[in-house]
């Protein structure tokens, strides 16, 4: 009788942690927050956000032109992103006449971009909450899910 109450307290013990694991919001993939996954709008700075498990994309609302792609990850309310690639056409491009195509880091250090460094640091992190359709940014960016 002493083994059998070893054995459900075991069982019990592994039952809630593999509860756990079922239940919370990380994927197979190292930890992305499946629940970031989709589209995110702000209007206010006429911004949409496109997450999908560790790679992102931006552009703006009112014409839909691509403003930047790149990777993210995320762990414990904070994600850290990497911008890969600018759109030629894109807002943070405009002055620049270049053709409408993603470019990489490399490739635009030859049009002497004074803000390349800023716009494709190496590494960025926010802390970030979503709670129903809200994800909201530290600094108070709020975005909507469409």
């Amino acid at each position: 009788m002493k083994n059998f109450a070893k054995w459900l307290g075991v069982i019990a013990f592994v039952a809630v942690i593999g509860f756990s694991f079922v239940t919370c919001k990380l994927d197979d993939d190292g930890g992305m927050d499946s629940s970031l996954n989709g589209t995110w709008i702000n209007n206010y700075v006429d911004w949409e956000f496109k997450y999908n498990n560790g790679n992102f994309e931006n552009s703006t609302i009112s014409n839909g032109t691509p403003a930047s792609k790149g990777t993210y990850t995320t762990d414990n309310g904070k994600m850290t992103s990497k911008t890969t690639h600018l759109w030629g056409k894109g807002v943070y491009l405009t002055s620049y006449q270049l053709d409408a195509k993603w470019y990489t880091k490399a490739e635009l250090q030859s049009f002497n971009i004074g803000s390349l460094e800023t716009l494709m640091q190496d590494a960025y992190t926010v802390t970030y909450s979503i709670s129903g359709n809200t994800l909201t940014f530290s600094g108070g960016a709020v975005f909507t899910r469409k």
